[in-house]
């Protein structure tokens, strides 16, 4: 949550164990691919604060992911 307080525009953040380096994006797709299981891990915010220039948002009011 405080990635989405620091910017409006932040619409996706992906949360990983300490045993993945952030600095890897390979190693990021890789814990998505192989821990992620969207039945338990996934995180939907509906009617969020966004960007007005998102062509996907109603008037900057969309969806966020975690």
């Amino acid at each position: 949550m405080g990635a989405f307080a620091g910017h409006y525009d932040i619409k996706q953040v992906v949360v990983v164990d300490t045993d993945v380096d952030i600095d890897d994006s390979d190693e990021i797709e890789w814990a998505v691919a192989t821990r992620f299981q969207a039945d338990r891990n996934l995180l939907i915010l509906p009617r969020a604060q966004g960007s007005k220039l998102d062509p996907s948002s109603d008037d900057g009011i969309g969806a966020k992911m975690v």
